[in-house]
């Protein structure tokens, strides 16, 4: 991410943002995607690259390959609100699907867990520093269809709050005013993201 005007961001992100901190963080891990890339794949994952470090999230799989379980965390879906600002209502709820990564793409073998696919939202041929669950990524297009202003109220209220791997996905979508997501299952060989 290199944004050369951070005057164009809203003045509240502005105040939350360390873009020194950031840079400094993507360029000392090699395995974070930093916009060295060329394509879509690449604009979208320093998307999400992005919205994982504004929620604390990791920003690349463990050394043993496993990415941790955001499934039925707040964290996560802030991460996935915060990655698809910008786009379209379209470009928004096609990134937080997870339908551009390939992942179930019958022509190719990934090698990751079955368990895993519900919630991979990264490119395929890579271990994801996050899963979400199923049900979080069915939310997380719900609430790209708010009210942009709406959703930024309500997690700026308490960011501290949302952005806490002990805050439910559930409370997030009732302060949001949307239904419940259910009760996530851990994908296979993960752990839960802190």
């Amino acid at each position: 991410w290199r944004e050369s005007r951070l005057d164009r961001l809203d003045p509240r992100v502005q105040a939350n943002l360390d873009p020194d901190a950031l840079a400094q963080r993507w360029d000392s891990d090699s395995s974070t995607l930093d916009g060295a890339g060329f394509g879509p794949e690449s604009v979208t994952i320093n998307r999400l690259s992005l919205g994982l470090w504004s929620a604390g999230l990791p920003l690349r799989a463990s050394q043993a390959g496993v990415p941790c379980a955001a499934g039925g965390q707040a964290q996560g879906l802030v991460a996935l609100w915060v990655a698809a600002q910008g786009e379209s209502t379209a470009g928004a709820t096609r990134l937080v699907s997870g339908s551009w990564t390939g992942i179930n793409d019958p022509e190719h073998e990934y090698g990751f867990p079955a368990s895993w696919q519900g919630g991979h939202l990264w490119i395929a041929d890579a271990a994801p520093p996050v899963l979400w669950s199923a049900s979080d990524l069915l939310a997380a297009q719900a609430i790209v269809q708010l009210n942009v202003d709406s959703v930024r109220d309500v997690l700026w209220a308490d960011w501290a709050h949302w952005t806490d791997a002990a805050t439910t996905s559930n409370e997030l979508l009732s302060a949001l005013g949307l239904a419940s997501a259910g009760l996530p299952v851990a994908p296979e060989g993960t752990v839960a993201c802190l």
